[in-house]
């Protein structure tokens, strides 16, 4: 399969310069009838993610701790007319966000991770990752975002720079924001409930060990659906119902073989054998309930 633009990117970070921060995330979708390219059989996707952000503002605001997990869980079938796996990743966040003047701030994370089918976990499930963001404030609706992302995954080591932007409109109906290669995400709020836009691009890798298997899943997920949003209790909790199309392919490898890096689009040095079909894209759909915190305006209170 020929590698789009593709990296481990799971969780919000927090963004000083925006009026709010997600501190809770929950995530469930489903992908119906997904072909196993030259065969007859199929499988179906099944994803849950769980995202927790724990934020600890010091000195006056200039500097926040932040801390968090992130959980996920997919089950679907690696061979055709096989049994289903299920592989878990379990992702850690630690690391601090500056607010270098009025305009400028920056964010650093260490992100360790587990990912594996967690039968038989040893050192070679464990991931380790790191992630740099910086975000400058042109105006009160507008904020530039760029940085760096890298990570050990199952195949080797992955890279990915970024940049994108967040804009918010006069009247606070109209929302943009913009992380590419990684993410998309438009959105226009009514007087009850919002119509939106989004697409997303995971990277992930996962050990299966279970009876001996020493495989690895190497999953490329393109995921552009629209969602209906409504808000409740305040206004502080956000329900999305999403419908839309993704490619979920999960590639099985024999453990230990790896390619040299991964750049968005890029394999460099991969010699590697795969064992199964590619997946085929299908129909998606999915129900996330976001809790979002809104920073007051005067944050050195």
């Amino acid at each position: 399969m020929k590698k789009l633009f593709l990296i481990i990117f799971t969780f919000p970070f927090f963004v000083r310069a925006q009026d709010y921060v997600d501190l809770f995330s929950f995530g469930y979708g489903e992908s119906f009838e997904n072909d196993f390219e030259n065969t007859t059989a199929s499988t179906s996707i099944k994803a849950l993610e769980v995202d927790l952000l724990l934020p600890f503002v010091v000195n006056k605001g200039r500097y926040t701790i932040l801390s968090g997990v992130t959980f996920n869980k997919n089950r679907f079938a690696l061979f055709p007319n096989t049994n289903p796996v299920t592989v878990y990743s379990t992702l850690l966040k630690i690391g601090l966000a500056i607010n270098h003047s009025e305009k400028f701030t920056s964010n650093i994370l260490f992100l360790p991770k587990l990912a594996s089918d967690y039968r038989f976990i040893s050192s070679k499930d464990v991931q380790y990752g790191g992630i740099a963001i910086f975000n400058y404030k042109k105006s009160e609706n507008f904020i530039y975002k760029f940085g760096v992302y890298g990570s050990t995954e199952a195949f080797g080591f992955v890279s990915t720079p970024f940049f994108g932007w967040y804009y918010l409109s006069k009247n606070k109906r109209f929302s943009m924001d913009i992380l590419l290669p990684i993410s998309i995400d438009i959105n226009y709020a009514f007087n009850k409930f919002s119509l939106g836009f989004d697409y997303i691009g995971i990277g992930r890798s996962y050990n299966i060990n279970d009876n001996e298997a020493n495989l690895y899943a190497d999953q490329g997920s393109l995921k552009a659906t629209s969602y209906i949003q409504t808000k409740v209790l305040n206004k502080n909790v956000l329900l999305r119902a999403k419908w839309g199309f993704a490619s979920n392919n999960y590639e099985a490898y024999t453990q230990g073989e790896r390619i040299g890096l991964r750049l968005p689009g890029l394999d460099i040095g991969d010699n590697r054998k795969q064992l199964n079909p590619d997946i085929e894209a299908s129909f998606l759909f999915e129900f996330e309930a976001i809790f979002r915190f809104k920073i007051p305006a005067k944050t050195s209170q």
